[in-house]
Formats: structure tokens, sequence, C-alpha cells
């Protein structure tokens, strides 16, 4: 269930002597960015033209709406043969990120995720970018 769990430990030795542990622990799932979208761009000054994929998305309600989860970072990979490998973090205050230097005519596929004030990591969302 979701929620603070506390649990109480108490051991015993032969002599029925006891010692006691108590700890909590914290459930609240982290949820990804939702409407996460991306375009091929191209920069072009009078000497070069260069690409750039263009990520957009934005914060989770699910996340927002519970002030148990604070959201501090998205990291964002790039998918290759079903590996992630990672591209960037940026702050829980960005929600657009430019992958610059990509090839024209090559499709990149991208996994965000949403990071908590842990260091949990939540599932990933994915867009392919043509």
């Amino acid at each position: 269930a979701l929620g603070n769990h506390s649990f109480r430990v108490v051991a015993y030795d032969t002599a029925n002597q006891s010692d006691e542990v108590s700890i909590t622990v914290k459930y609240w799932p982290i949820f990804p960015p939702v409407n996460f979208v991306g375009e091929k761009k191209m920069n072009r000054t009078i000497f070069f033209v260069n690409y750039y994929n263009n990520l957009k998305w934005e914060q989770n309600s699910k996340n927002t709406d519970n002030a148990n989860i604070n959201i501090t970072n998205y990291r964002i990979y790039q998918m290759v043969n079903g590996v992630r490998t990672l591209v960037t973090t940026v702050s829980a205050d960005v929600f657009e990120y430019n992958h610059e230097k990509v090839e024209k005519d090559t499709e990149y596929t991208y996994l965000i995720t949403s990071i908590d004030a842990e260091g949990n990591e939540s599932s990933g969302v994915q867009v392919a970018v043509k």
C-alpha cells in the first residue's frame, strides 16, 4: 500500500533479554513526465548546417499533486537496441532540451525519467525522432 509504513522488531536471546529496532519505510512511487515529444530541427548559418533534436515534456500531475513526492530532476537517455545511454540530466523546472549534432537522416529514440529528492528514478516514457 502507498504511504509510510513503520515496523518494530523485537529480538530475544536465550536469557529472555530483548533488543528492539524500529524502521519506517516510505513508499510513494514517482511517475515519468507526460506529453514527451520530439522534433528534428535545422540550424543553418552561412558556413554550415547543423541538425538537433528538440525534446519537450510536461511534469506529471501524479507527482505534483502529492506533497510526499519531490521531483528534483529529469534524466534523458538515448536508446539504441534496447540499451539506454545517459544524454543529460536537467533540473525539474526545465521542460525542453536540444540534443545537438545529430544526423539528418537518422532516427533517434529517447527515454525520459523523473528523479526525486532521494535519488529514486521513475519508469520511463519514449519518443522517436526522425
